[in-house]
């Protein structure tokens, strides 16, 4: 079973870490941008999204682990709540990561909705 707990400042770098270029190769296939571009796109937007780490105000970073709570991470989830929502933790994950969606669907998560993006330009 995944459980989540509270990201730890030690273990922020290594979610970085594996995030940006996760994201980044997102950005490049969704939005046909090149890769360099891509991770430098990324890079700025999680300093801009998390310029004070784990404890940046709004923003929750969780370890999703399994079994005990100090095993180290299998994966990590990143949300902003709705203040109006605070037993609902919301998520964001490619159609094409399927291991993201894997792991969510193991957490209990449910698909809401998907998004399409066609190319009409050259």
């Amino acid at each position: 079973m995944i459980h989540l707990r509270d990201m730890q400042i030690g273990e922020f770098s290594d979610c970085i870490a594996y995030f940006i270029p996760d994201y980044a190769e997102e950005i490049s296939a969704n939005y046909n941008e090149a890769i360099g571009a891509a991770r430098a796109r990324a890079a700025r937007e999680v300093k801009a999204d998390l310029p004070l780490g784990v404890d940046t105000p709004g923003q929750v970073l969780l370890c999703m682990v399994r079994g005990d709570e100090d095993d180290a991470p299998v994966g990590y989830l990143w949300c902003k709540p709705e203040e109006t929502v605070h037993r609902e933790a919301r998520s964001r994950v490619a159609a094409d990561n399927e291991k993201a969606q894997r792991l969510y669907l193991t957490a209990g998560y449910r698909a809401t909705g998907i998004n399409m993006r066609k190319s009409i330009c050259g």
